[in-house]
This record gives structure tokens, C-alpha cells and sequence, in this order.
């Protein structure tokens, strides 16, 4: 009997069925359709926060944004803009920091800087303390009222996307210390559309005389701004934004403007401006010169279009024009010939070619044809050598540098090849200033950068690392999701997260991106990067060290390090150039007993063992000089077998704990110069597990009795024994301090393992891997907080920061080195909150080295090569680490150079490393195991037969691509196997089988792999996953479920579904198949398994929207995360429909979004550090569970930007929505508006809330400005109420007070906008 699929209307709705000729025949009119009830869509927000910022530098700097003696470098991203300071070490310090609300298009600097002949140093000490500072938008327009100093020498000028000019400088902050950008933003009176279409800025030029600026679209049309004179600024003394625009002026040409640039005037006509603009019409070039003096009517200038002249055939379409400071001539760089150009202002220009001196195409080059010449800068020369002649470095996209000079005539007097450097280079090229040699700076758009000393006569020395600015193509985490996961439903309620109360490491973050030799990936890290200056080799078993400074008096520094059983020093010098071990004689210490304290007190060394204290006078060399040395048994007679197991040695007092037997005892011995003048001493009740002594707490013990934690603090010391003493039960306190202290009652504290304190803040580290802050006369009581860091024993020592006042120590815990600082804000500082950022030792000539498992860390006294630095000592292993250790902290990532093109990657819980598809010389694919670790790789090709391969069966043909890649278990009959599956461009679908080898020592085990099973496609195989038996694989457009038969070892067909286009991503949502398709976004395909007949797959949902998609991700067991091309992120509802119907419909839109980027893809990972873990990343606030586990939502963007993406609840949104539109509608003050129409207060995305400047708002603290009338804060305190059904509030019972509310809202910023990894 003959059956076909058709629509047929069933309750009417119209579903699909597979139906006979007799069913046609027999059928009768169908009834009108009835009324559905339809589901209320529910109310949920989106908000999305920066995590990480792009790498990518479009363009780098030189400009004096400060002051004349301040060597700045620009480093201009997509969005943001870093300001560094070029040291005379070679380094760079982070100076600033900020991320704009829109793309910049271009940049440029206005203002000129003259460098003296003769000039010895340009970079003395600071002019001001300049901690690194973030800042995401206009916080200050303007400098502080009641300054007088002048504007910087020069400014930086931004080409906005949205048609604004921004012109930035730093200045002193409003306390007068600390630096801030201050910017003025001009704009254009009326903003045609060439404009406001994005391309605006695309060309940027200011004139020599900085008195013009030039910019253009691509469109026929170009604005001339003239500009005031910088030397007429003085800074404001209110806060009127700064005019540096005197007027526009606009003009149209007829085609297309490839490039424009201001040529320099003859030295004795310095006010003759000449604009040079390169118009392309009818595919033909043309060169337009317009020409005035300073101060002529620009609207006379321009009042007319010019026609300019033909460029020569070789000279069509110039990459580069540069303007020589000799006779307004310009160098023309075309794909076919490099000119310089003469007698441009008067006739037909004259064209005459450079042979520059530069080889072939580098390995660098992976074009077709020849490589470009992508930047050029001018290097600094002495005034009178550059009399009559010009000085250039040009750089090419391969890497070659070469150097040449142009003299008066604009002959060639000088063509030098600098070098072949390996890395490509793109428009972020640079000269630097230094006092003895040129600094080139090579930015790259396919991998890592680099920073070059070019000194004279010699070859060219690496000095510095750019960070990789290569597009991302894929990024993973390392998240292993549990068996049995159930997502949570729309709004989290399904699932709470663990409450086991196990820690977990946190997920690591790795991208892929590059290409070829340049090919690595990349690990995100975020925390306070500690340049590794020295890594020495000692032993194992290192307990602590100490570096004591003696470079005053012998010029070297003492290397002091423990172990359990004895201790041992090393010498160095002063420059650190060699570690020596000093002669018998020359050894002050006591080294046959283990250390357990150090220090350097009024000209006095300190030591202290379990044998004895040791004191000398800085200046001794040998024991004939003033040196001391007291055993215990002396000074403690009446406690013969005496054993001490802690000190700590301050100002001038020696305390150590004691113990004959169970008893112990606390001696404080008093000390001047090398003599021991006097002691206290008093019994405690317990064990000593720590010991302390702060000059403004007295001495601190931690106590271990009846089986739980104690502190003992016995005021200051003097030498009475009238003293008063506190103890504090820990776990009472704990428990008994007001407000959320972390701690969960119940849960047993190990016991005290190290004391730090810093003013009156104690911290205490415990061995069971807890922080403890004690805060003495908090609020006028002792108030405790607990954090959990990890599960081994914590180490604090105190950590010193020259800029800062703010409390801060070092943690050890996990072999992970952590700083803690105390920060208060909010009203009057009422919120308190333990910030707390990883410690991430660098390597500068190797940044993809994995960090080292630091056990110990300490700050030290030396000199620092960079202000702003703290030096620490770190303990590894078997080494010590000398760092210097930023204030601020920031991306610290780590490249994995793989020397191949990765395409596709994902992390495999079960191989335990990262499976990566990557193309290898001749676009040959084949796949990568990389260890996460090592990164290396650690995956060996085989045959079937067990013989190695270069490439398994399928891949390794030339011009192929992996398209998809995934991981599939495989499960049949109550076994699993694990495959992994692949999808190539021609069309082979893959199924690769794996093996680990045993472990061989250290080193991770290697992973064999071979082709299982191969399938012929008739097309590119755009995606691929796996789920139970089947194969689930789009072939072009035609949507594929095989299922393997291990039987006939062949994949057999299922099930087929024309998609109407390819399938980006596939997924599989319970029993549902969702595809995201190239044309229509995100479908839901119901396969019908249970039909036999192979096309029966219907279309259950579908979105609504007409995007081109990107990525997608479920985020609850109905609601799909989606992010398209146009920048757009959007929450898709799979809302409830009648049980058993088939026919087509429409996810609902819960929420919209738009970013500065668009997200490429999106990936889940629980990357909360341990300290984010648990209880105090609870859902609160209103936040939603999204994920299962609670695992956090991430998507990357081509450009590298990660963005972290959080579920709000209705309450939560409209409370955050209405901070945001308070920050816009700050200048309009509409109380009608404010008040009443949040969440959408004219907005097209009112349940997107934007973290980034909730970020700006939180760290200017600035609510109490925005919300600054009684209905604002009536409102303000209502939404407050609402969270969480009121919870936050209730014991206030409608009487709290405005600083309350004002805590609490500080208290939501802080947890949404943490960092997340």
C-alpha cells in the first residue's frame, strides 16, 4: 500500500503524519481549529560581564601622556586602551588601563615632543606614584578642581565607532596622588551617515604641527578638525569638558578614499599645511593635495573638490604612505614597487623606485603572493644628524625589519636589513626611545609579539614578549560533568548545587588560535603576575627560606633556607650574577638545626633554631666580631630537654613557645644590639600550634584544646608581668559574629598553623586549609570570618605593598600562592570583603611554562628593578623564586606554542588532556593530545596493527580541514566504549579509537590512537556528536543518524532530515536533537526512533529570529543561550505545548542582548577558585542556577574577549536594571522616568543588564551620588526588598536605614561581579 508524509490538520494544529491513499480518500472536512491556552512567557534577565579583555593591539604608541619625563606607550586594542611605561631596565609597568563602551576605529597622537641634543636620561624617578588603575568609562571628564599644572606634551586621540573623537591624557587624581585619564569628546556638528556606519575614523592624521586633524570614512567623505594649541591649555579649574576641536569642516570626493596623511613643510614655512589624500574612483588611483596656511578659513580651503593626479600604473592602490620630513615628499608603498615621491605640490608628481634591501619571503609567510609591507615608524636621531636626510624603519608582514635613510635629494643613502624576526608582524609596529639603542616593538596578529634592543654594530637582542593577537577559533575548559547530570528548569529550581562541602580544583581555560609556526593555545589566567627574576636550584624538603639583605655592608644578600632536619645559606652579590657557598669561617648561623625564625632588626640579624638564638651585628664577617650565639639550655635552666617548636623575632623581642612534656610556655626574651638584656614568660593553657608578636597586639598564640582552635592575645609587652589577655574560642566566634562570616556551623576547625597580622587585622591559617581574619575593634568588638582556601595547611606571612594602605598578606595553601587584601568600602567603609587574587610566577622568556607549585612565599627586602613592585621569594619544589610581584592584578595567560594551525578543540575528561584538530604545513589535518600541563604533545598515530603512522587513516590529505570534532560513548548492552569522532572537509567521517599507555615515571602517558571505523560522505561533514549507540553528523545540509553495528563494523543509516542548511553545532537535549543551522538559527528535531521509517524526523522548534548564529548552549531544560554574528546573545524558551502534536513552533525570546563583540563560542566550566566555592557562591540575589553543578557560562569572542554570562530573576533584574538607567539618565534626571519605568525605560533590551559598568559604578562607589533623593532611595530600598522574598531586609522590619540599604547594595555588586577564574 502506498504511504507518504504530509501536514494534516489534528486539533487544530497541523501536524505531520505518514498517511495512505485510502486515509486521503476517506477523509472529511476538518473542523475549524479550536483555542489553545497558551503559557505566560516568564520574566528573566541576562546579565554579561568582561572577564578578559582582547589581546589583540591594533596599533602601538610612543606618546607623553604625562609629563615630558614619562617614556608612555599606547597599546591600542579593539575596545580598550593600555597605558605601559617603558623603563630604562627594558621593561614595561602597567600604568592604566581602559575599556571602552564602543570599538575604536583608529588613533593617533596630537602634540609634537623634542628630544635635546645632548640629552642624558629622559626617564628620572616619577613625578607621581602611578598605581596600575581600571577603568571601563567616564568617571571624570575633567581634571580636579584647583589644579594648575599644564597639559601633558601630548595627547591620544580615538576614532570611536559611534562617530565620536575622544582625546585622553593622564593627570593626577582627585587625592592628588593617584593618576587617572581624563578625556574631552568632541564630535562632529552634524553626523552624515558615512559617518555613523562604522567606518568612520578608517583613516587618521594629525599634521606636523598638530594645530589639524584629518579623518575619513571610506565613503567619498572626510571631516578636517582644527585644533588648539596645547601649549594654551592650562588645566581647568571646574568641570567644563576641555575644547580641543575649534571647528569641523567637511568635504565630499567623488569615489572611494584609500588612505590620506599630512605631508611636512619646508622648514622655513612651518605654518603651510598640506593634506594628501589618495582617492580610488573607477578602479583608478588618484592623488588630491589641498594646501593652506594656519589659521586660513577652512571653509575657503575646502570649498571646492579637487581633482588631483593619476598615479602611475605601479603606484595604483599604495599600502603606506609616509611623509618625509625633507622637501614634502612622500614614500609610496605599492603590492608592485616602493617610490618616493617628488614635486607632488607643484605639476604632475614624479615617482622615482627604492631598491630596499630585503630578502625573499620569510617561513613566517603563508599567503600566495608576495608578503606586505604592513608599518613604518620613525626612529629618534640627533638633531644634527638628521640635517638633510630622513630616518625610517619599514616592517613587513613576515617579519622583516629593514632600515633605511632618505636624503634631501629623496635619494636612497642607506637600505639595511635589520633581521628576519619569527613572528609575523602586523600594524602594531613601533619605535621606542632608549638611551643607548633602538627598541623596536613587532605586534603580530598571528601569535605572540615581540620587543627587540637594536643596538649599534650588533645583533638585535629580545628584551620583552607581546601577548598573541591572533583570532581565536575555539576555546575549551577543563569542566568533567558528572554522570547522571539533570539540567536545571528555566529558572533553577531543579537543582541546588553541591553541599557536600568538597572542594574541587577549579576548570582551566584553554583557546586555540594562530596560525602555523606561530599556531599556539592559549590558557587564560587572571590573578597578580610576579615576574620571575631568578629561580634557583636547592634541595627537597624545603620548609621556609629567608633572603637577608647585606648589600649595605658586604654588597651581597644571604640566602637562608630550612629544612626538617637542618638549615643551610648561599651567598649572592648584590646583582644577583652567581650563588656561592661561603666559606666555614664566613658562616654567622647556626646550621645545624632547623630555622624557625629570621629577621634583620636596627642593624641586628636574628636567628632562631630549635637549639638556639643567634645574633650579629650586620656589618661582622666573622665570629670575632660582635656575634652571640645563646643555646636554649642556657637561657633556660630551670627546663632541662626544653623543646621549642615556634619563634618570631620583631622590633626588638624574641618569642618562642616550649614545651617539657604536656605543659607549655610562652618566653619573650628582650634584646639590645647582640646581648639578651631581659624575658617575661607565662604558661598556656593547650598546645601551641602558631606563634606572634605585633608591636600593636601584643603576643598571639594559637591553641589547640579540647579539640577545636583557640586564640590567645596577651597585650603589647613590657617587661611586667601584669598583663592583659584575651582568649578566643574561634569556632564561638565564628559563629556569634554578626552578618555572613563564611563559616558553617558545625563544621570542625583544624587547628592554627601560622599568625600574620598587619595594623590591627589578624589573619590566621589553618591546617586544614582555612583563612580566619580576626578584626580587632571592628565596629567596636572582635569580629571573625572564615574562608575555606583548599585542604592543605595554610601559610600567612605578611605581605608589603609601598602604595598601599590596604592590609594585605601571602597565602600558601594547595601549592598555590594567593594574596589577601582587606578592602572596605560602601558607606563609611561598612562593607567588608577579603579580596583575594592568585599569585602567578611568570616567565618572561618562556610564557608557555606551567606555573610552579609554590609551597611557600614571603615578601623580601631587596631593591626593585620597577616601582609599584613587591620582591617575594617563592619555594617549589626543590627551588626558590625571586619575583617581583605586581600591586595590581590582571591577565597573566600562558602560550602554548604548538607550531601548527589549531582548528578545533574540546578537553576529554576521560584522557585527561586536551583533543585538539589542527592543519600542519600543506593544510594536512590531523589531531593533537595535549597534556594541560606540559603542554606537550602526547598523542602517538598507530595503524590497526600497532605501527606507528604519521597520520591514522582519513586524514593527513593535503587542503583538508576538521570540521567536527567530538567525544561519543559509545553504549550498548550495559558496556561503554569511549571513541572520539571526527568530521573533515572531504567529506570523512571518522570514528578514532584511543589507548593510554602505563605511566613512565614523571612524565604523563602517552595516548595511542587509530581509526576504529571511516565513512565515506558525499559532502563536507560540518559537525558531529555522538549519543548512546548512534552517530549524529551533518552532511551540507542533510542532517544524519547512523547507528554502528559492531557486528558488520559499519555505521548504518537511521535516520535523515533536510535541514535547509549546514548545521553549525549539534546537541542532544534529552530525547530532542537540537541543531544550530547556518540559515535559521537554532532547531529542535524530534528523530521519531521509534519509527521505522527513515525520514519520519519532524521539526518540533525552531527560533523566531533572523540572525546568521554562531553558538549555542542549554542553560536549563527548556531555555537555550544564543549568540549570532550581529553581536546579538539571546534566551530561547522551549515553552509547554499539548502532549503528543508535532507541528512547527516558535521558541519564545526571554531575553536580548547586545555586546561589543560577537561571541564565537560558548562553553560551561567550573572555574570558581576554591575560595569561591561553596556557600560563598550560593544562588542569592536572585540569581539563577543556569547550568548543572552551578558551573559558570562562558563564551569567547573571536578577538579573544571572554564574557561571563548570569541568570537574573525578575527582582534581580529590575533592581540592577535600575542602577544602570540611573547611570544613563544621570545627566536628564527625570524623576517620573526613573521612578517608574524600570525595567524598560525606553530601552530595546531591557532584561539585558550590562556588568561592565555596573563594574565602573561599584569601584567609583558612587550609588549614594546616583540615588540622591528621597523617591530614588524609597525605590531603591523597595527592589532591595524584594530579593529573594525579602530575606536580606526582614529583620530590619521596614526601619532600616538609608546606609542599610546602601551596604546591601554594595554587598549584590560585589557577588555579580567577581571574578570568575
Amino acid at each position: 500500500m502506498a504511504t507518504f508524509r504530509t501536514n494534516v490538520l489534528r486539533n487544530g494544529e497541523w501536524v505531520t503524519e505518514t498517511v495512505s491513499i485510502q486515509t486521503i480518500l476517506k477523509a472529511k472536512p476538518a473542523q475549524g481549529p479550536r483555542r489553545t491556552e497558551q503559557t505566560e512567557t516568564p520574566v528573566c534577565g541576562l546579565l554579561t560581564r568582561t572577564m578578559a579583555d582582547s589581546q589583540m593591539v591594533k596599533s602601538v604608541l610612543p606618546v607623553r601622556l604625562r609629563s615630558p619625563h614619562h617614556n608612555d606607550v599606547a597599546f591600542i586594542g579593539h575596545r580598550s586602551v593600555q597605558i605601559r611605561e617603558f623603563q630604562s631596565n627594558g621593561q614595561f609597568r602597567d600604568i592604566l588601563f581602559r575599556r571602552f563602551p564602543h570599538n575604536i576605529r583608529n588613533a593617533c597622537v596630537v602634540g609634537s615632543f623634542d628630544i635635546p641634543d645632548g640629552v642624558d636620561d629622559l626617564n628620572p624617578a616619577m613625578d607621581i606614584e602611578t598605581p596600575v588603575k581600571m577603568e571601563d568609562q567616564d568617571v571624570h571628564s575633567s581634571p580636579p578642581s584647583g589644579s594648575t599644572s599644564q597639559l601633558p606634551p601630548q595627547l591620544l586621540a580615538l576614532a570611536m565607532e559611534n562617530a565620536d573623537v575622544v582625546f585622553l591624557w593622564i593627570g593626577p587624581g582627585v587625592d592628588g596622588g593617584r593618576p587617572e585619564f581624563y578625556s574631552s569628546t568632541q564630535f562632529l556638528f552634524r553626523r552624515p551617515p558615512q559617518f555613523l556606519n562604522g567606518n568612520f575614523g578608517a583613516h587618521m592624521a594629525v599634521d606636523p604641527s598638530s594645530r589639524y586633524m584629518a579623518l575619513s570614512s571610506y565613503h567619498g567623505l572626510f571631516a578636517v578638525g582644527e585644533l588648539e594649541s596645547l601649549a594654551n591649555f592650562t588645566q581647568p579649574q571646574d568641570e567644563n569638558t576641555v575644547e580641543i576641536v575649534k571647528s569641523w569642516r567637511l568635504r565630499s570626493v567623488q569615489g572611494v578614499i584609500q588612505s590620506l596623511t599630512f605631508l611636512y613643510p619646508r622648514p622655513e614655512d612651518k605654518d603651510h599645511i598640506i593634506l594628501l589624500l589618495i582617492v580610488v574612483n573607477h578602479g583608478k588611483s588618484r592623488m588630491v593635495i589641498y594646501e593652506w596656511t594656519l589659521g586660513d578659513d577652512l571653509a575657503t580651503v575646502f570649498a571646492e573638490e579637487k581633482r588631483g593626479h593619476r598615479l602611475p600604473v605601479e603606484n595604483q592602490m599604495p599600502q603606506l604612505l609616509i611623509p618625509l620630513t625633507v622637501g614634502s615628499a612622500f614614500i609610496a608603498i605599492s603590492p608592485e614597487q616602493v617610490a618616493v615621491c617628488t614635486e607632488c605640490l607643484h605639476g604632475p608628481p614624479r615617482f622615482d623606485t627604492l631598491e630596499l634591501e630585503a630578502p625573499p619571503k620569510s617561513p613566517n609567510y603563508y599567503g600566495t603572493g608576495k608578503p606586505l609591507w604592513t608599518a613604518w615608524d620613525r626612529p629618534y636621531r640627533l638633531p644634527r644628524y638628521l640635517k638633510g636626510k630622513d630616518c625610517l624603519y619599514l616592517a613587513r608582514e613576515d617579519g622583516i625589519v629593514v632600515y633605511i635613510e632618505v636624503d634631501e635629494d629623496h635619494a636612497l643613502e642607506r637600505s639595511t636589513f635589520i633581521d628576519a624576526f619569527k613572528c609575523n608582524i602586523s600594524s602594531a609596529f613601533a619605535y621606542l626611545f632608549d638611551q643607548y639603542a633602538d627598541v623596536l616593538v613587532l605586534g603580530s596578529d598571528n601569535g605572540t609579539g615581540s620587543v627587540w634592543k637594536i643596538p649599534p654594530r650588533d645583533h638585535p637582542l629580545r628584551i620583552g614578549t607581546l601577548p598573541s593577537g591572533a583570532p581565536t577559533l575555539d576555546f575549551a575548559t577543563t569542566d568533567s560533568p558528572s554522570s547522571g547530570e539533570k539540567a536545571p528548569d528555566s529558572f533553577g529550581t531543579s537543582i541546588a548545587p553541591s553541599t557536600d562541602g568538597q572542594l574541587r580544583a577549579p576548570d582551566r581555560i584553554f583557546a586555540a588560535s594562530g596560525h602555523g609556526l606561530t599556531g599556539c593555545i592559549t590558557e587564560y589566567r587572571h590573578g597578580l603576575r610576579a615576574d620571575i627574576g631568578l629561580e634557583l636550584e636547592l634541595e627537597e624538603g624545603l620548609k621556609q627560606a629567608w633572603l637577608l639583605n647585606f648589600s649595605n655592608t658586604h654588597g651581597r644578600y644571604d640566602l637562608l633556607w630550612t629544612t626538617p632536619t637542618r638549615s643551610k645559606v648561599w651567598q649572592l652579590p648584590d646583582d644577583f650574577s652567581e650563588l656561592t657557598d661561603p666559606e666555614p669561617d664566613q658562616v654567622l648561623y647556626d646550621l645545624s638545626s632547623p630555622t624557625l625564625a629570621v629577621a634583620q632588626v636596627n642593624g641586628v640579624t636574628v636567628q632562631v633554631t630549635t637549639a638556639s638564638i643567634t645574633l650579629f651585628k650586620n656589618e661582622a664577617q666573622s665570629r670575632t666580631d660582635e656575634w652571640t650565639r645563646l643555646s636554649f639550655d642556657k637561657l633556660l635552666p630551670d627546663q632541662p630537654q626544653v623543646s621549642v617548636s615556634d619563634a618570631y623575632v620583631t622590633d626588638d623581642w624574641i618569642t618562642v613557645s616550649t614545651h617539657v612534656g604536656p605543659q607549655f610556655r610562652i618566653y619573650s626574651f628582650k634584646f639590645y644590639g647582640t646581648a639578651v638584656v631581659s624575658q617575661i614568660q607565662f604558661d598556656v593553657p593547650g598546645d601551641v600550634t602558631s606563634l606572634h608578636h605585633s608591636q600593636n597586639l601584643g603576643i598571639i598564640v594559637g591553641l589547640w584544646k579540647d579539640g577545636r582552635p583557640y586564640l590567645l592575645i596577651r597585650a603589647p609587652t613590657t617587661e611586667t608581668d601584669t598583663q592583659d589577655t584575651e582568649e578566643i574560642d574561634i569556632t564561638e566566634r565564628l559563629v556569634t559574629s554578626a552578618g555572613f562570616t563564611g563559616y558553617r556551623d558545625g563544621v570542625p576547625l583544624k587547628a592554627i598553623g601560622s599568625i600574620a597580622s598587619v595594623n590591627n587585622a589578624i589573619f590566621l591559617g589553618t591546617r586544614g586549609g582555612e583563612l580566619i581574619h580576626i578584626s580587632k575593634e571592628w565596629k567596636g568588638t572582635t569580629m571573625a570570618y572564615y574562608q575555606q582556601l583548599g585542604l592543605t595547611a595554610v601559610n600567612v606571612t605578611a605581605a608589603r605593598h609601598s602604595q598601599t594602605v590596604r592590609p594585605r598578606v601571602l597565602v600558601s595553601c594547595d601549592q598555590v600562592s594567593i594574596e589577601v587584601q582587606l578592602d572596605e568600602h560602601g558607606p563609611n567603609g561598612s562593607v567588608h570583603d577579603l579580596a583575594k587574587y592568585r599569585v602567578m610566577p611568570v616567565n618572561a622568556g618562556d610564557l608557555g611554562a606551567p606555573l610552579p607549585l609554590v609551597e611557600y612565599s614571603v615578601a623580601i627586602d631587596i631593591p626593585c628593578a620597577s616601582e609599584g613592585f613587591t620582591p617575594i621569594l617563592m619555594l617549589a619544589g626543590s627551588s626558590a623564586i625571586i619575583a617581583e610581584l605586581h600591586q595590581e592584578p590582571g591577565p597573566a595567560h600562558r602560550y602554548i606554542t604548538i607550531g601548527k594551525t589549531p582548528v578545533k578543540t574540546f578537553f576529554s575528561p576521560n584522557l585527561r588532556c586536551l583533543v585538539v584538530g589542527v592543519n600542519e604545513e600543506g593544510n594536512k589535518s590531523t589531531l593533537m593530545f595535549m597534556d594541560p600541563d606540559t603542554g606537550k604533545d602526547i598523542g602517538r598515530p598507530i595503524h590497526k596493527a600497532g605501527t606507528p603512522v604519521q597520520y591514522i587513516v582519513g586524514l593527513g590529505k593535503p587542503d583538508d580541514r576538521i570540521y567536527g570534532l567530538a567525544e561519543w560513548e559509545y553504549k550498548k548492552n550495559n558496556g561503554t566504549w569511549r571513541y572520539l569522532l571526527v568530521g573533515t572537509k572531504q567529506g570523512q567521517l571518522i570514528i578514532v579509537s584511543t589507548e593510554k599507555e602505563p605511566l613512565n615515571g614523571d612524565h604523563p602517558p602517552l595516548i595511542k590512537y587509530w581509526t576504529r571505523f571511516k565513512k565515506n560522505c558525499d559532502g563536507p561533514v560540518y559537525s558531529v556528536i555522538g549519543h548512546e549507540e548512534s552517530v549524529i553528523y551533518c552532511v551540507d545540509q542533510v542532517l544524519h543518524w547512523d547507528v554502528l553495528d559492531p557486528v558488520e563494523k559499519k555505521l548504518k543509516p537511521r535516520k535523515v532530515f533536510d535541514l535547509g542548511s549546514l548545521a553549525l553545532e549539534l546537541h542532544i537535549s534529552e530525547t530532542k536533537l537540537l541543531a544550530l543551522t547556518w540559515d535559521d538559527s537554532l532547531q529542535m528535531i524530534d528523530p521519531a526512533l521509534d519509527d521505522v521509517i527513515e525520514n519520519s524526523a519532524t521539526l518540533e522548534f525552531h527560533d523566531p529570529r533572523n540572525v546568521v548564529p554562531t553558538s549555542s548552549m542549554q542553560i536549563g531544560s527548556n531555555v537555550f543561550l544564543v549568540a549570532d554574528k550581529d553581536r546579538g546573545v539571546a534566551g530561547l524558551w522551549q515553552w509547554s505545548r499539548t502532549p503528543g502534536t508535532h507541528n512547527w513552533a516558535e521558541f519564545r525570546v526571554l531575553f536580548e542582548g547586545t555586546l561589543p563583540v560577537s561571541i564565537r563560542k560558548f562553553r560551561r566550566g567550573r572555574t570558581r577558585p576554591t575560595w569561591e566555592q561553596g556557600a560563598w557562591n550560593a544562588p542569592k540575589y536572585g540569581r539563577l542556577i543556569s547550568t548543572p553543578n552551578d558551573a559558570e557560562i562562558l563564551g569567547i569572542a573571536m578577538d579573544g574577549t571572554m564574557y561571563h554570562f548570569t541568570l537574573l530573576d525578575q527582582h534581580a533584574l529590575r533592581l540592577l536594571r535600575f542602577i544602570v538607567n540611573l547611570y544613563n539618565l544621570r545627566g536628564k534626571r527625570d524623576e517620573e522616568k526613573l521612578l517608574h519605568a524600570e525595567p524598560n525605560l525606553g530601552y530595546t533590551e531591557p532584561s539585558h543588564v550590562d556588568g561592565d559598568l555596573l563594574k565602573t559604578l561599584l569601584d567609583a562607589e558612587v550609588l549614594q551620588e546616583l540615588i540622591n533623593t528621597e523617591e530614588l532611595l524609597a525605590r531603591f530600598k523597595s527592589l532591595l526588598d524584594k530579593l529573594d522574598g525579602g530575606i536580606h531586609t526582614a529583620e530590619w522590619m521596614g526601619e532600616g536605614t538609608a546606609d542599610q540599604y546602601f551596604e546591601l547594595g554594595y554587598n549584590v555588586l560585589v557577588y555579580y561581579l567577581r571574578q570568575v577564574y
